[in-house]
């Protein structure tokens, strides 16, 4: 089965960790995830299609809301979804404005959540989109140096599902779900044992 578009994947996640609050409507869950009422229409009939979700009308609005438990749904969409992660630029951090430096992401935010120790190096999350938007005219470094960081770009801006100052659980999961750092592995196990389910 083809996986998930980028909106579908941040519904579903938004839904999962309750940070949308289902029934919700199709213009609450825009609103949330910034981006247009079609587009989440869309993504709910994707998700339907899959079986993770159902939708109906309530009084002038449709409402959607995870078909299961968000245990059961995360289980089975879990193949559907893919890392949020569109590209990776080491940048130096003083030439950046504030907002890149919003949300801590990949071993960054996972040293936050686990016991996993902290990498030298930050790691940022920001919506591809949102970085375009910016049209910061900043050369990439191509090695670690002294205040450098790394910028993950996202194909979904992270605030949608992020919690203050780190972006959320299953995104950061499916982030470095591929790593080979042993290490890096067991503290996604340990990650996910957090989750309210």
């Amino acid at each position: 089965m083809q996986a998930l578009g980028p909106v579908a994947q941040q519904l579903l996640i938004a839904l999962l960790l309750e940070r949308l609050l289902a029934p919700v409507t199709i213009a609450a869950a825009a609103q949330q995830l910034g981006c247009s009422a079609a587009s989440v229409s869309q993504a709910v009939k994707a998700l339907e299609g899959c079986a993770l979700v159902q939708s109906h009308t309530q009084g002038r609005e449709r409402v959607v809301a995870l078909r299961d438990a968000p245990a059961s749904v995360w289980e089975r969409g879990r193949s559907l979804l893919q890392t949020p992660v569109r590209q990776r630029l080491r940048v130096q951090r003083a030439l950046l404005p504030r907002e890149p430096l919003a949300w801590r992401a990949a071993e960054t935010a996972l040293a936050q959540r686990t016991s996993l120790a902290a990498a030298a190096e930050p790691v940022f999350a920001l919506g591809s989109r949102q970085w375009r938007a910016m049209a910061v005219d900043i050369i990439p470094v191509p090695v670690p140096d002294v205040g450098t960081c790394v910028l993950e770009l996202w194909r979904y801006a992270p605030q949608g599902t992020a919690a203050p100052g780190v972006v959320d659980p299953l995104s950061l999961y499916l982030s470095l779900q591929t790593s080979l750092d042993e290490r890096v592995q067991l503290a996604l196990d340990e990650l996910l044992e957090t989750l309210p389910w």
